[in-house]
């Protein structure tokens, strides 16, 4: 099914995007959030009983997906390490985007 083959390869190229981090571009993972939104609005309308022939690219894709948060986590980890050495104390990003 096409549609489940371009969500597999958008997922690989954010995943590769990812790996690149803090050299990536951002303006590229925008676009790629935005073209997987697209593609899972289509996914959402079909029926279960299409999908279940490509039960593999399916898991591939839940695979994939799995990589892309991880990435994401370390990520942002990263940033919030890099931000309590900047501000020399216990508050990290997330904390005050909390508070905020």
């Amino acid at each position: 099914m096409e549609v489940l083959k371009e969500l597999k390869e958008l997922l690989i190229k954010e995943r590769d995007e990812l790996l690149k981090f803090p050299i990536g571009s951002a303006d590229e993972l925008l676009k790629i959030e935005e073209e997987k939104r697209e593609l899972l609005l289509k996914i959402s309308a079909l029926k279960p009983e299409e999908l279940k022939p490509h039960v593999e690219t399916v898991r591939e894709i839940k695979e994939l997906h799995a990589q892309v948060k991880e990435l994401i986590v370390a990520n942002l980890t990263f940033i919030e390490e890099i931000f309590k050495e900047l501000k020399g104390g216990e508050e990290t990003y997330t904390k005050l985007l909390k508070r905020g």
